[in-house]
């Protein structure tokens, strides 16, 4: 951990590697792992960790955050907006679940218009407005509980 915490995320990994190996079931290895590889851009790898931790122990509510951030990274946001909805479910008054929710949707969005640019869908359109709706609800919720990045994403993305 001390290594990670210097920035040596590759030398903190293969300690995490020697603690997994000693034992197979140690949830908080795995998660460290994990956070590790993140930091290395590892999202594919960092996730399959995130994957253990949460069998391992389903309420680990970094963990949710933390594999819903490498599905953002891999943009697979449906499944990150569930692992973040679970997360908000567990943890009602931690604005970060919220603010990576909202997140989330404002990608889901964008990928649609890109997707769809030169098609001009009503209903696809409504779609986008409600999803920004929602994602501003996230970070007004957010806000309320003090996650200080919340505060720009608002004004980034939620004023008109």
């Amino acid at each position: 951990m001390v290594k990670a915490l210097l920035g040596d995320d590759k030398s903190a990994i293969e300690d995490y590697n020697k603690v997994i190996e000693l034992e197979p079931t140690d949830s908080k290895a795995f998660y460290n792992r994990g956070t590790s590889l993140v930091k290395l851009g590892e999202y594919k790898n960092a996730k399959l960790d995130f994957d253990k931790v949460l069998e391992l122990n389903p309420k680990y509510y970094k963990a949710l955050i933390n594999r819903g951030i490498c599905f953002v990274q891999l943009d697979e946001n449906q499944d990150a907006k569930s692992d973040f909805t679970l997360a908000v479910t567990l943890s009602p008054m931690d604005g970060e679940g919220y603010y990576y929710r909202a997140l989330a949707t404002f990608n889901d969005v964008n990928l649609i218009k890109g997707e769809n640019k030169k098609k001009h869908n009503i209903a696809l359109i409504q779609e986008n407005v409600y999803a920004k709706k929602s994602a501003c609800s996230d970070l007004e919720k957010a806000k309320q509980f003090e996650y200080s990045q919340a505060f720009v994403a608002m004004k980034e993305y939620c004023t008109e």
